[in-house]
């Protein structure tokens, strides 16, 4: 029994690797459309003809941080899954169907249990119903650990990891800093024609009013 229990239970434990691979995915994706909204805010304002290589490589970036993180995240969930497989822990205090394993008998007498009030002495109909209740308990308690861990792994090694981490993989990048250093060149010159703009002005315009005094005085 014990035997048809392990294997049954760790059948069902490995549909739950499925679902927790679907959460990482669900998770990328989401990430993926932030990274693509806040570059469209902090860039989007920009004319495209100008900086439209240092956003897309921007989000070039982002993405592959994105992307390499998920492949770690998605072998932590299949590790998650497979701890429980290696090891079906049957005395552990919240597994309360545990003693069925090793239910008490009489001297001579087959081990006699109620279900729902019927007693059933039959060897095969009482082991199938057993194993039963011993899956649904083990299962239970793996199930509800590891819907307890998925988005703890998520925030921990996907959201905040990627957090942290953009900020230094942008910086690393050389293109990026080579493009960042050609949009400080152009910012730089297009700042320094517009002070020039501005003297121009200031200076066209200080003629201009010592014109009009002058033509206000002959007119005096």
């Amino acid at each position: 029994m014990q035997a048809a229990f392990r294997m049954l239970v760790k059948k069902q434990i490995r549909k739950l690797e499925e679902p927790s691979i679907h959460c990482v995915d669900m998770v990328y994706d989401e990430l993926r459309e932030m990274l693509l909204s806040c570059a469209e805010k902090t860039l989007g304002r920009v004319p495209r003809c100008r900086f439209s290589k240092l956003k897309t490589k921007m989000i070039d970036v982002a993405f592959r941080l994105l992307e390499e993180r998920s492949d770690e995240v998605y072998a932590k969930m299949q590790e998650m899954v497979a701890t429980e497989l290696v090891y079906v822990n049957a005395q552990h205090p919240d597994f309360k169907a545990k003693s069925l394993l090793f239910p008490p008998q009489g001297a001579g007498q087959p081990a006699q249990f109620s279900f729902g009030g019927i007693d059933a002495e039959d060897k095969e109909t009482r082991d199938c119903r057993v194993i039963k209740i011993l899956i649904e308990s083990y299962f239970g308690i793996v199930k509800t650990k590891i819907q307890d861990s998925v988005p703890k792994i998520l925030m921990l090694s996907l959201v905040e990891h990627v957090r942290e981490k953009l900020g230094s993989a942008l910086v690393r990048d050389r293109f990026l800093i080579q493009l960042l250093r050609q949009m400080l060149f152009i910012i730089f010159n297009l700042t320094e024609a517009f002070f020039f703009l501005l003297f121009g002005i200031g200076k066209g315009a200080h003629g201009y009013a010592l014109g009009r005094d002058a033509q206000s005085a002959h007119r005096g």
